[in-house]
């Protein structure tokens, strides 16, 4: 005999009612789990703009993703002294290789802008909120500076290589 706490036997459901419950939540489970952050348009691809500041002969490495949120972008100086970089704010540092964390140099030079100052040898990587449409170069500096970009297409796997010999001046890269 079962318990009855209201003098009223317990609620039983027909099968065919708990798999339509199950079949119901099943689906929305799926939809939800399915469905892809929201991310606005003018997020997904914007031109980015570097600026590199150097007092002699430099030799910079660049590696960007170029149709992924976040984006990914990869600096090296191969030169010798110190580079500095001119980011936009929204460039997050995520890793460095070569020396330790607490080392690294930056200031905000603008609302818009962060300065990193990079040593001969050592990598940064940083993310960036969008996919770089186009990579443009800035530099103020008299001094020759070899630029070696790699540009990386995750969803195709194509890669281009290139490399530019600067001074004083912008260069549209890709």
């Amino acid at each position: 005999m079962s318990l009855m706490k209201s003098g009223h036997p317990p609620r039983r459901y027909p099968l065919q009612v708990l798999l339509a419950m199950m079949c119901g939540a099943i689906v929305l489970i799926v939809v939800f789990s399915l469905q892809k952050p929201a991310v606005p348009e003018s997020a997904s691809a914007e031109p980015l703009s570097i600026g590199i500041e150097h007092a002699g002969r430099s030799d910079i490495s660049i590696t960007a993703s170029r149709d992924a949120n976040p984006g990914l972008l990869q600096i090296r100086s191969n030169g010798s002294g110190t580079v500095v970089l001119i980011l936009p704010i929204e460039a997050k540092l995520r890793e460095v290789r070569g020396m330790a964390l607490q080392a690294v140099v930056s200031s905000t030079s603008s609302g818009t802008s962060k300065r990193w100052q990079l040593l001969s040898g050592i990598t940064f990587s940083f993310t960036i909120p969008f996919s770089p449409s186009t990579l443009t170069i800035e530099s103020p500096s008299d001094a020759p500076l070899l630029l070696k970009t790699r540009s990386i297409e995750l969803k195709t796997g194509n890669v281009v290589d290139d490399s530019v010999l600067m001074q004083r001046g912008r260069t549209v890269v890709w």
